[in-house]
């Protein structure tokens, strides 16, 4: 199930982060700081942070979102992640697509572009862009790998 994140999921979710063993100390600790605003400030509309959770209520991934700044029905993804424990069982693909609705739900104007820029993390290097129509939104998504 995916949710909007609470504070009980932010030490899983660092720790998610700290598994994956591609991010640095210094992206950890953006990480941790874009958690804390979120659930700390109820005020900020900077970031929507979900939380992929089992039936147990173990946090296997996230997703961190915003609009970005200066434009109007464009987002960007800051950060999806899961569980190592978990690569490959479509957990980061249905985190991709719950966005992609969400967003198209928020925007649901005709003709908004919302655009989701996202750093994918792979041994292998790639680089690919795409964009997709969702109903009366348009979705484009710039992927770049870094090894």
């Amino acid at each position: 199930m995916i949710r909007p994140t609470r504070k009980e999921d932010a030490k899983q979710i660092i720790e998610i982060v700290r598994q994956t063993n591609v991010f640095n100390d210094e992206e950890i600790a953006i990480a941790q700081e874009l958690l804390d605003i979120y659930l700390n400030d109820f005020e900020q509309q900077d970031y929507e942070i979900f939380s992929y959770v089992d039936e147990r209520e173990k946090v296997l991934g996230y997703v961190c979102i915003g609009p970005t700044p200066a434009t109007q029905g464009t987002y960007d993804m800051y950060w999806i992640a899961t569980s190592p424990d978990v690569h490959n069982k479509g957990i980061g693909t249905q985190l991709l697509q719950f966005t992609e609705e969400y967003l198209k739900k928020k925007n649901a104007l005709r003709n908004t572009t919302v655009a989701i820029h996202r750093r994918v993390f792979k041994k292998e290097k790639c680089a690919t862009s795409y964009c997709r129509n969702i109903i009366n939104a348009k979705v484009c998504i710039n992927t770049r790998v870094l090894y």
